[in-house]
């Protein structure tokens, strides 16, 4: 492929080393000495691993028929030892200022340190070319991103 592309912090839902690895092994077998690879993930900097049992909105967005979703999380659990964030998300629908629709569910991720994600990308046999902070190509390591930008060694 000529680029390959794990967006939205997903590649954190891979909470064991060795499915990391497997992941990004995978992707490089699919790329060619030209091809691109994009992995977004959070921050390990900027994250706080702290039980959080108030929901925060993270993420809004108008529809085209004026209704609004909201995405809300909170942080029910925390296991320092091995990085694995118990995560609750809710969205809710909103039309006309009245929650329509809501649907919550669990995620587990695994936070990996920013230096022991970059030692695992490369022994998969990944060079990192640069690291973003943002989608406007920033190097500010005080934001939540960290958005690789990957190629074959």
């Amino acid at each position: 492929f000529d680029l390959i592309y794990i967006p939205f912090n997903t590649f954190q839902h891979l909470l064991m080393e060795d499915e990391q690895m497997s992941c990004l092994k995978s992707a490089a077998a699919h790329m060619h000495e030209n091809s691109h690879f994009v992995l977004d993930v959070m921050n390990s900097e900027q994250v706080i691993l702290n039980i959080n049992d108030e929901w925060k909105l993270d993420y809004s967005s108008v529809l085209q028929d004026g209704s609004k979703i909201e995405r809300y999380q909170k942080t029910i659990g925390v296991e320092r030892d091995t990085s694995i964030v118990h995560k609750v998300f809710m969205y809710k629908e909103i039309r006309d200022g009245q929650t329509i629709g809501a649907r919550e569910f669990d995620a587990l991720m695994k936070i990996t340190p920013n230096e022991k994600l970059q030692e695992i990308i490369v022994r998969s046999g990944l060079d990192i070319k640069d690291i973003w902070s943002d989608y406007s190509f920033g190097h500010d390591n005080a934001t939540k991103k960290k958005i690789y930008f990957l190629q074959l060694q």
